[in-house]
């Protein structure tokens, strides 16, 4: 954490700081300071699909489950000027909300 501390100190307007030390925070079970970085990170780089998806997973982790759904549909949705949100989409076609059974047990 103080190494991407120190990344936004030197140079805040480099998403890359922010969304390091989202995800530090994250494993460090501080989700709703990860939601703050994150949400600098996005501000700073408004198509970066790191912050957007580490976004989501800080809302799926404070559990706010309806906007962490929505916010993982928005990281995934095409957009023409990021060509890396058109392929995540292609990877995870259709919508991220769809519920499915879960596999069944072996034997």
């Amino acid at each position: 954490l103080e190494a991407f501390d120190e990344a936004v100190r030197l140079d805040p307007k480099d998403s890359d700081g922010h969304e390091g030390r989202g995800l530090a925070l994250l494993c460090l079970d501080r989700a709703a300071d990860a939601l703050e970085a994150f949400g600098e990170a996005a501000r700073v780089d408004q198509d970066s699909a790191p912050a957007r998806m580490g976004r989501a997973a800080a809302l799926f982790c404070l559990g706010r489950s309806t906007e962490a759904l929505a916010a993982f549909n928005e990281a995934v949705r095409p957009n023409a000027g990021n060509p890396g949100r058109r392929a995540a989409h292609t990877a995870a076609p259709g919508s991220l909300d769809r519920r499915e059974e879960p596999p069944a047990s072996p034997g």
